[in-house]
């Protein structure tokens, strides 16, 4: 039976992530590798990855050294069906976005979950989402601090003015893997349970 999964941010290619201490890879090209890799032992051909936006860095995208592989033969890499959401860095690095956002169920048991690049705080995620919403997203990285230590945000956090559950499947913050919809629904009644429904 084919499974979901939820991801985001994988920022292939792009070397400035490496370079301001955001990730520890040693290099792009490694960091491409190990991040593929887990998709493809997470993942069997039959399941679907639905990744958060920002997926590749195409030659130069703001600023960043990039890759000169196409998008599309790099998407290829994974064995998984990849569904992607736009993401702030999707406009013109040349990767197909499937939509800016989109409604989901988790499972039978969440039924009101929007899923999109961006936060239910964040402006640009404006009519993505409904009050009471569970939100899938990423764009939140990691930060690095002095002493080369680095500040992970929250996989969750609650919008309490518009009464929605944020959860953060930016890759960095689940170890470089996909996140399953199965893990998802044990998160969120974890999370549930804490704070009460």
């Amino acid at each position: 039976m084919s499974k979901r999964f939820f991801t985001s941010d994988f920022h292939l290619s792009d070397q400035l992530l490496i370079d301001n201490g955001i990730r520890s890879f040693k290099s792009a090209e490694r960091m491409n590798e190990i991040i593929l890799k887990n998709c493809n032992q997470r993942c069997r051909v039959d399941d679907m990855i639905i990744h958060c936006g920002d997926f590749y860095c195409y030659k130069g995208d703001r600023g960043s050294l990039g890759g000169t592989e196409n998008p599309i033969d790099v998407m290829r890499k994974i064995d998984a069906t990849i569904i992607n959401i736009r993401g702030n860095h999707d406009d013109n690095n040349k990767v197909k976005s499937f939509c800016d956002s989109m409604r989901t169920t988790l499972g039978r048991k969440y039924l009101a979950v929007s899923v999109g690049h961006y936060p239910s705080t964040h402006p640009r995620s404006r009519g993505t989402f409904h009050y009471g919403d569970i939100r899938i997203h990423g764009h939140i990285h990691c930060k690095p601090v002095e002493g080369g230590k680095i500040i992970k945000p929250p996989r969750y956090f609650i919008d309490f003015e518009h009464k929605v559950l944020n959860i953060n499947v930016n890759c960095e913050l689940w170890n470089y893997n996909p996140v399953s919809e199965d893990e998802l629904i044990v998160f969120v009644d974890k999370i549930m349970r804490t704070h009460g429904k």
